[in-house]
C-alpha cells in the first residue's frame, strides 16, 4: 500500500516537478519490490510468478512516466528494477525458460521505450542485463537446455540489432557512442552464445549467417547516413564472425 501510494504521489507530482515526481515513482516501485521480497523470503507469501508480475507492474509505471516525460533516468531505473526483480522472488532458479521469457518481455519493452523516446542508452543497459543473466549458462555454472536458450539469444540479438539500427538512422544529435558500444557488445554476446551452445556441425553456418546480417546492416546504415563509425563497428563484428566461423569449420588448429 505504501509503495502504491508513493507511485501515485510521484505520478501526480511529476506533472510539475519531473525530478521530484521521478524520485517518488522510483521509491514507490522499490518499496513494492522490497516488500514482495520480504513476503517471499520470510513468510513464503504469494507464488514466485505472482510476485514477479506485481514487481513488473510496479516498474511499468516508472517506465511509462519515463516515456511520457522523455526522461532517460526514469526509463533506465525502470529497466534496472525490472532486471533485478527475478532475483527477489525467492524462486528456485531452475526454470530458465520462464526466466528468459520474462527477460524477453523486458527487452521488448525497453525496445519500445527506445523507439518512442530515442534514448538509445536504454538498449545498452538492456544488453548488459541480459548478458549478466547469460553468464551462468555460458560458463556452464547452470545445467539447462542450452539449445533452447540459444534461440532466446537469437531473439535478443535480433531485437538489439533492429533497435540499434533504428537508433542510428534516427539520431539527430550526432552522438552515436551508445550505439557503437551496443553494436560491438551485441556481436560479442551472440558470438559467445553460438560458440558455447550451438552444435559443432552447425556453428560455422550459423555464425556465417549472422555475419551476413551484420555486414549487410552496416552497409545499409552507411548508405542511409554516410556515418563511418557504425559501419566500421558492424563490419568489424562481421570480420570477427568470419574468423570465428573459419576456426569452427577448421576445428581451430588448422
Amino acid at each position: 500500500v505504501a509503495g502504491a501510494l508513493f507511485i501515485v504521489l510521484g505520478w501526480w507530482r511529476i506533472r510539475k516537478y519531473v525530478q521530484q515526481g521521478g524520485i517518488f515513482l522510483v521509491l514507490g516501485s522499490t518499496t513494492v519490490l522490497l516488500t514482495l521480497f520480504a513476503a517471499r523470503e520470510a513468510y513464503d507469501f504469494f507464488t514466485p510468478l505472482s510476485a514477479l508480475l506485481m514487481m513488473f507492474m510496479s516498474t511499468v509505471f516508472v517506465a511509462l512516466a519515463g516515456v511520457k516525460y522523455h526522461n532517460r533516468d526514469l526509463a533506465v531505473a525502470a529497466l534496472v528494477l525490472a532486471g533485478i526483480a527475478p532475483q527477489l522472488t525467492n524462486a528456485p532458479m531452475t526454470d530458465y525458460i520462464e526466466l528468459f521469457s520474462y527477460l524477453l518481455a523486458v527487452v521488448l519493452g525497453a525496445a519500445w521505450v527506445v523507439l518512442v523516446t530515442g534514448k538509445r542508452e536504454i538498449t545498452t543497459a538492456a544488453l548488459v542485463i541480459v548478458t549478466l543473466y547469460s553468464l551462468p549458462h555460458l560458463f556452464s555454472f547452470a545445467q539447462t537446455d542450452a539449445g533452447v536458450l540459444l534461440l532466446f539469444a537469437y531473439a535478443f540479438s535480433a531485437i538489439f540489432f533492429l533497435t540499434n539500427t533504428s537508433g542510428i538512422l534516427k539520431a539527430k544529435d550526432g552522438t552515436i557512442a551508445p550505439d557503437i558500444v551496443t553494436a560491438a557488445g551485441n556481436g560479442l554476446f551472440l558470438l559467445v552464445w553460438i560458440m558455447a551452445a550451438a552444435s559443432d556441425e552447425w556453428k560455422s553456418i550459423i555464425i556465417s549467417s549472422w555475419m551476413i546480417v551484420f555486414t549487410a546492416g552496416s552497409f545499409l546504415i552507411f548508405k542511409a547516413t554516410r556515418k563511418l563509425k557504425p559501419f566500421y563497428v558492424y563490419a568489424g563484428v562481421g570480420v570477427a564472425m568470419l574468423a570465428a566461423a573459419t576456426a569452427a569449420e577448421l576445428k581451430g588448429a588448422a
